[in-house]
């Protein structure tokens, strides 16, 4: 399995003008990643500008949603 920033970086690098929560939530979904690791990961990747102010939690909790098991 790739690391959660290798996923990111190759999003990224397809897709250079998608913002870095979607980049994020594209690289972890369905993936089984950790609930640390996302969280983690969150911090270091994604930029501070691309969620509202107060919102961290509600985009981590939907990133390991999707990670554990997708949209439905």
């Amino acid at each position: 399995m790739k690391s959660i920033k290798a996923r990111f970086e190759a999003i990224l690098e397809k897709n250079p003008y998608l913002s870095t929560l979607m980049a994020f939530n594209q690289a972890v979904w369905k993936q089984g990643f950790s609930k640390r690791s996302i969280q983690l990961n969150f911090n270091k990747l994604v930029d501070e500008d691309d969620y509202a102010h107060g919102q961290k939690r509600e985009c981590i909790e939907f990133a390991q949603k999707l990670s554990e098991e997708g949209i439905k």
